[in-house]
């Protein structure tokens, strides 16, 4: 069974590189030696066990990446071990060491598409995965992440043991006259979720009910084929419409959504992200408002955020922090979307949106460029009281977002919000000798904001 499905995982990289993560484990040692096997067809293939050290039990660690780089040149596979520090921040040490992982395999893949990794998750991993993705409220496409064959992040992973139970995998190691291998400790600690449905929960659940390990793997199946249907689907419909329009997702089934976002990220640049059930909450429920130039924002995760505004969704880039410019010395600066820049003009419009002109004697010489403040307030020229920066906006129809630069001087007084209106500062008069025009232009190009 396991060398038909290995031909058929493996066939295209006959001529490219398999990197197995190698734990020395009974999973990951059947994978190795399945790979081995599979490559002794096709002697093209580079095969490389690479062995991750967590640095997290000391010696205990160290014992086993020495015990994997023996069994790796036992078997004639070139052996690598990485180094990892991993630290918790705040969604788990589990999940830390994932992230660093993957991190690492997609230093070592680089995009190529003749490179996989093997992974050696079987039939008891992706029932306990399911288990744990249920309890988090996942969805189909969630709870079948462990398959034969993932892509994640742009890195292709294989999984030669999906079909085989713990058992069996040991029954495949036994039958090649491997009769030992590693034990992680960590494993046999119930503290972790996963050790915890293995160690504790599982145990009692097939005792009560015999079958359900056969039915849960038979779910697994159906719910793999389902979700696959669904993907397909969000795939077709991305691809014939317009995903930057709000009614592509007012429209789109709530059941495409989720993988319709996650595509939408992805080509955003954006990496793999699994968009969480709060944001995808908040999405449905803007949807059905109407968003002018008042952009709404939803966060996805830490540095990702949605944008909604004229009837248009995209990723909304991070405000930049506040710059300080000092004009007379730096002819432009860039600060986020935009690209502001001093020009010496003798003929100049006091009151333009996309520039304003101050007597330069009388402008400071560095000036503090950021985004517009809550409940910020300005004199505008040919005005004699402060008005609300935000009703100003507002008023003369300039989005939110992208967030149009606000210049001030060192105080916090504001000079000019651009493409808004300048202030009453620094006003050219009959009397001045210099004139400076600031002006204010959008990086990509685009003047429709």
């Amino acid at each position: 069974m396991i060398s038909m499905v290995v031909e058929k995982l493996f066939s295209s990289f006959e001529r490219g590189t398999l990197f197995v993560g190698f734990s020395g484990g009974a999973d990951s040692t059947a994978a190795l030696l399945a790979v081995l096997a599979w490559r002794g067809a096709h002697p093209g293939c580079r095969v490389e066990a690479v062995h991750f050290d967590h640095h997290l039990r000391g010696e205990e660690s160290a014992r086993e990446a020495e015990a994997a780089r023996r069994f790796a040149s036992a078997y004639g596979a070139a052996f690598r071990k990485i180094d990892l520090h991993v630290a918790d921040s705040g969604d788990g040490l589990e999940a830390a060491a994932r992230a660093a992982r993957l991190a690492e395999w997609k230093r070592l893949c680089a995009g190529r598409s003749d490179v996989a990794v093997v992974l050696g998750h079987h039939a008891d991993d992706r029932v306990e995965n399911l288990l744990l993705r249920l309890f988090r409220g996942g969805n189909t496409t969630s709870l079948t992440s462990l398959r034969a064959r993932s892509v994640v992040d742009g890195v292709t992973f294989l999984r030669p043991l999906a079909g085989l139970s713990r058992a069996e995998v040991e029954d495949y190691l036994r039958e090649r006259g491997v009769e030992s291998w590693q034990t992680d400790s960590s494993n046999l600690e119930s503290g972790f979720a996963r050790n915890y449905w293995r160690r504790e929960l599982l145990p009692l659940i097939r005792a009560r009910f015999p079958w359900s390990a056969s039915g849960v793997r038979r779910a697994l199946e159906v719910l793999e084929r389902d979700a696959r249907f669904i993907e397909q689907a969000a795939e077709r419909y991305y691809r014939d419409g317009d995903p930057r329009a709000a009614a592509f997702w007012h429209d789109a089934d709530a059941a495409l959504r989720p993988r319709l976002l996650r595509i939408f990220l992805r080509e955003r640049g954006c990496g793999d992200v699994v968009p969480p059930a709060a944001a995808l909450e908040r999405l449905d429920l803007e949807l059905g408002r109407a968003h002018d130039t008042e952009a709404v924002r939803i966060p996805v995760r830490a540095g990702v955020m949605l944008c909604l505004q004229d009837g248009r969704i995209d990723v909304a880039a991070e405000t930049p922090p506040d710059a300080v410019w000092n004009w007379r010395t730096e002819p432009a600066l860039i600060w986020g979307a935009w690209r502001l820049e001093r020009r010496f003009e003798s003929r100049v419009d006091a009151s333009g949106a996309e520039c304003a002109c101050f007597d330069a004697a009388k402008l400071p010489d560095e000036l503090t460029v950021g985004a517009p403040r809550s409940g910020e307030r300005m004199i505008p020229f040919g005005r004699s009281s402060a008005e609300n920066l935000h009703k100003l906006r507002v008023d003369r129809g300039v989005r939110a977002y992208p967030p149009t630069p606000v210049v001030r001087f060192p105080g916090g007084e504001v000079c000019w919000a651009c493409r808004v209106r300048r202030s009453a500062a620094a006003p050219v008069a009959g009397s001045t000798a210099e004139a400076v025009c600031l002006h204010c232009f959008p990086l990509d190009g685009d003047d429709e904001r």
